[in-house]
């Protein structure tokens, strides 16, 4: 039991961490959601283009 309070941080810094590593895991997963709102933008962009290309064949017009 004493070498787990040998080895806890002070609160102080133990908060600072904690407050850090959060910022962090945030940042990451705000990060990951961008790009999955890139990625999908593009993919429905994509998609469009796709349609309305097909739609101009269809009609004969070029």
């Amino acid at each position: 039991m004493d070498e787990k309070i040998k080895k806890r941080r002070p609160k102080g810094q133990a908060a600072l961490g904690d407050v850090y590593e959060t910022k962090r895991v945030v940042e990451d997963m705000l990060s990951a959601q961008s790009e999955e709102r890139r990625l999908k933008t593009d993919r429905l962009r994509a998609l469009r283009l796709a349609a309305g290309a097909k739609a101009t064949d269809d009609k004969g017009v070029v």
